[in-house]
């Protein structure tokens, strides 16, 4: 449930949080026209959004790494635009006019191409949801989609934060809102740096390289200090408020001062409380949610010259039991073996096809693959293809489960 939240987190929380600040600089009431170009925006940005997550859904359809690396110059593009048009000023009101227009033109184009960059990861995150053979009502599914509605849930909010208290700004949401712009240049550029570097079309240098590679694989700890650097935003809110006057001879003028005091404290709060907690949320929650499972040591069982024995009163729990061989060859091998129903038995490798060795343990009555989090079908347990185990050949003599030495050899490539 975190990591599907966190992962929503990670894709929108830049975009959301400039066109809060952007929106918030749109008077809409003055200029209802600005109105229809964020809505032309938005709607352009959700339709292309959605076709990107479809031709990625296709398989073989498209290379979802290259589509990807594309958006970048967009990306890339609007920032810069959004950016630039951040400093320009006039005391000209021709000109002044001229470049508001600008503005909420640039605007609607950054909220449309956040919409496009972002929906398409945001949904192809529920294309795992269900496993193969699996129900969308079991436990394991809810729970993902819970962590994901929670994670648009709280982007939304964010939005809404940053676009309050920005409104009460003076200058200070300017200053977050190029720190936050120059956090989408750098994260956007660097990725397409990197896959320059790596189709041979920069010159090679050790040096720009690593930086690269250290921009590319800190996205999240960048992004976290960007939206750090935002807090900017909040405080001054916070600071300027104090020094608000609220005295007058007039009672309706004092409780009015008062109340917009209050409402600007309430709004800096609830703005700087939210990304602390974004911050705890990606690192310390997130962190404890993600730790690797260590799977666990291989149980005793009798090997004999020509065959594996496992004793079924081992396998009387219903568990997942692993155990250990090593190859001929000097592969050191895993293989799995549990009681699926009374008197019904299964062993496998403790590896798939898709995922290879990674193995699997037991999360509650569930039994899940290390490497992909897929929830198995117990029913299907045994069954070739998909992430299932790669079932193993064995007969149940007396009070044992037998697996062949050469059944074992014939599948030491899996774990090479």
């Amino acid at each position: 449930m975190i990591s599907h939240f966190v992962d929503v987190l990670e894709w929108g929380l830049l975009p959301v949080c400039i066109a809060g600040i952007l929106l918030a600089g749109m008077d809409f009431k003055r200029q209802p026209r600005w109105k229809g170009y964020l809505i032309a925006g938005l709607i352009l940005g959700a339709l292309a959004g959605m076709a990107s997550f479809y031709v990625q859904i296709v398989p073989n359809f498209i290379n979802r790494s290259e589509h990807r690396y594309r958006l970048n110059y967009l990306i890339l593009a609007f920032s810069l635009l959004v950016f630039a048009l951040s400093f320009s000023a006039s005391k000209d009101k021709k000109q002044q006019g001229l470049l508001a227009e600008l503005r909420a033109i640039a605007a609607a184009l950054f909220c449309g191409q956040s919409l496009l960059t972002c929906l398409s990861p945001i949904f192809l995150l529920t294309h795992d949801f269900v496993p193969y053979g699996g129900s969308f009502w079991e436990t394991e599914v809810l729970v993902k989609l819970a962590g994901w509605c929670l994670g648009l849930a709280f982007l939304w909010l964010l939005f809404h934060a940053f676009r309050l208290t920005a409104e009460f700004s003076s200058g200070a949401d300017q200053h977050s809102l190029r720190i936050l712009l120059l956090g989408e240049i750098v994260l956007s550029l660097g990725e397409i740096l990197l896959r320059l570097y790596s189709k041979g079309l920069l010159v090679r240098d050790r040096l720009f390289f690593e930086l690269l590679a250290a921009v590319n694989n800190g996205r999240r700890t960048l992004t976290l200090l960007f939206l750090l650097g935002s807090l900017i935003l909040p405080l001054e809110l916070l600071i300027k408020a104090g020094r608000w006057s609220c005295f007058s001879d007039n009672p309706a003028e004092r409780r009015k001062s008062l109340a917009r005091v209050r409402s600007a404290r309430r709004r800096a709060v609830l703005l700087i409380v939210l990304l602390l907690t974004t911050v705890l949320q990606l690192t310390v929650i997130h962190d404890l949610a993600t730790q690797e499972v260590k799977l666990s040591e291989p149980e005793e069982y009798e090997l004999s010259e020509k065959q594996a024995l496992v004793d079924l009163s081992l396998l009387a729990d219903g568990r997942l039991h692993r155990f250990a061989y090593q190859a001929s060859g000097g592969e050191k091998m895993r293989f799995i073996a549990l009681q699926k129903n009374p008197g019904s038995y299964v062993a496998a490798l403790d590896a798939c096809e898709i995922c290879g060795a990674s193995g699997y343990y037991e999360r509650g009555h569930d039994v899940i693959c290390k490497l992909c989090d897929v929830v198995m079908n117990r029913g299907t347990i045994g069954f070739a293809g998909g992430c299932n185990p790669i079932p193993l050949v064995f007969e149940i003599v007396g009070d044992h489960l037998l697996i062949s030495r050469e059944e074992l050899e014939s599948h030491a490539e899996s774990f090479r």
